[in-house]
This record gives structure tokens, sequence and C-alpha cells, in this order.
């Protein structure tokens, strides 16, 4: 198993174009419903599956230390429901079949509260006063939202600084995230991006390491025309998100083949542009929004190659 550097294609026109190699064909096909659905703001298709238990009931007006964060959760939920002209959740009942795409963190009993909890921390800075949203600073806003959502302390997520050492921890990030520089993100965005697929490489390599072992495969064989047909499981990428005070980017990261001069095939890295999103200062209802939208469709990605690759945080 050989494997070149990374390839740049974060900043074509239309990233999700085919390649002609099928080994990704299922991930790009992956990626493109999922941006449809959940990361694309002119659309609203996309729904979120929550149980039915957490629709709120305006005449439960009883309040106690234990119920109050769920009281808090329900509330941002419901309105989270009903803040788009289209109903954005799906409640569900206990046993209700979901389609795997569709955000679960909602539903799934095992999920801790305190994740479930992340979504107020996005809603928390919501203040009428126009002149102290100016002032409040974004990061401190964003940052808590995507480390509780996305587990940071469990090292599910890696949250990557725009500079310095980065460090390499102790298990394998499923999702990295960074804060770039204004600057630097809008005129130099390779630079952020470095430093993402540098905290990635491991997390690609176990993904590498699945595909071969889902054919049976030695790591030293040489790949044939037929080899590279088969396609990847559709789950075998990770996302990334570089964001800054002025936009959002969502990325994915995966192993693809490509065909070397001597026409042996060589196994690469691609990072592919998934969406980027403009957010406003102070951070609107819509952008809250969509954040909400779209980091759990990141999360129940997560979730499904955590347990398709059968590891535990």
């Amino acid at each position: 198993m050989k494997s070149s550097a990374w390839e740049w294609v974060v900043w074509k026109t239309h990233p999700l174009t085919p390649d002609f190699w099928e080994t990704a064909a299922s991930i790009r096909e992956c990626l493109y419903a999922t941006r449809s659905l959940y990361f694309n703001t002119r659309t609203r298709f996309g729904k979120l599956a929550v149980a039915s238990e957490y629709q709120r009931d305006i005449y439960d007006l009883k309040l106690s230390s234990s119920s109050f964060h769920i009281k808090r959760i329900k509330f941002c939920l419901n309105f989270l429901n009903t803040s788009l002209r289209d109903t954005l959740i799906e409640w569900c009942e206990p046993g209700q079949a979901v389609d795997d795409a569709t955000p679960q963190l909602f539903i799934r009993s095992d999920a801790p509260l305190e994740q479930k909890a992340s979504i107020l921390a996005l809603f928390a800075s919501c203040v009428p006063s126009e002149q102290l949203s100016w002032e409040i600073d974004q990061s401190r806003v964003i940052e808590p939202f995507l480390s509780q959502l996305l587990r940071e302390k469990s090292g599910l997520c890696q949250i990557i600084p725009n500079e310095g050492v980065i460090s390499v921890p102790r298990v394998v990030p499923l999702v990295a995230v960074t804060r770039g520089a204004l600057k630097v993100a809008m005129d130099q965005p390779q630079l952020a991006c470095a430093r993402v697929a540098y905290a990635l490489q491991r997390t690609l390599i176990i993904l590498l390491l699945h595909h071969y072992q889902c054919q049976g495969w030695q790591l030293n064989c040489e790949l044939s025309e037929s080899d590279v047909e088969i396609p990847m499981n559709k789950h075998l990428f990770v996302y990334s998100i570089v964001y800054n005070t002025e936009c959002w980017t969502v990325l994915a990261n995966y192993p693809d083949i490509r065909q070397d001069d001597s026409g042996k095939f060589r196994w690469f890295f691609r990072m592919r542009k998934v969406e980027t999103i403009r957010i406003t200062k102070p951070l609107s209802i819509s952008s809250r929004l969509w954040m909400v939208k779209g980091m759990l469709a990141v999360e129940q990605h997560t979730h499904l190659l955590c347990s398709l690759l059968q590891l535990s945080y």
C-alpha cells in the first residue's frame, strides 16, 4: 500500500464532480446527497430526527434542577422547528425507523446529555440589544458548541489551533476543526487546510486499512484495474471544518486512487470542499439554524463511521 500526499482540490468551482476511477464513487454520492439535504442553504429538505418526548408542553411550567437542562433543550428544539417556513424536525416515537442519513442525536439513548445540550451554547448569546450582540466574540459562541457536540473531550473531535504546534492525541480523531485567521482563510486557504490535513493523516490511513481488510488484500499487493473498480464503503470519509468570523467551510477528506506515469495505481488523500457559508456578525438566527442543521449531519456521519470502524471513545 503506497500513498502519495494530499491533493488540493478544495477550491474547484464544482467540488463534487466525478473522477475517472470508481473507488470513491459511493463516497462522492453520499457527500452530494448530504450536501443537498443539510449544507445547502438554498434548500430545506433535510429533517432532524427528534424523540417526541422533546416536544414542548406549554402547560408544563414546573421546573426542577434535574429537568432544567432538558427544558431548555426542548425550548431550543421547538424554536428551531418554528423558525423556518418548513418544519425542520421529524418527531419520532420509540422504535420508529429512521434513515441513516438523518441526524439522530436526539433519538439515541446512549448520547450523553452534555452532547445534546450543545445547542444551548449556540443560542445562549441571543440578546435583544443589537449593540451588545456586536460586541460578543463569535468564537466564544461557536467553539463551545462544536466542542460539546463533536465530543472534543473524548478525542472524537480535534480542535486545531490556527498557528503553532499541532498536538498528536492518543486517540484518532474522526473530525477536525480549526479557526483560520480571516486574511489567511480568505487569501491563503491552503494554510488552514494543510493543518487539517496534518491532523487527519493517521485517520485517513485507518480508513484505507479498513478497506484493505474488507477486501482481504495484503498491504503490499499491487492493485489491478478490477481492484480499483471496487467501491469503498460510502462512510469512509471524515469531515473537517475551517471557519472564521465571516465564513464557515465544511470539507470532506478521504482516500482515493490514481494511475501514475508507469501505469501503477497509487493511493492519495483527497480533500474536497462540500460547502462554504457566509455567516453574519452578529450571528443571525438563520446562521445559527444552519450551524445546528449542518453540524448535526456531521455528528451523525461521525457516529456511523465510529460504529463501522468499531472504535470506542
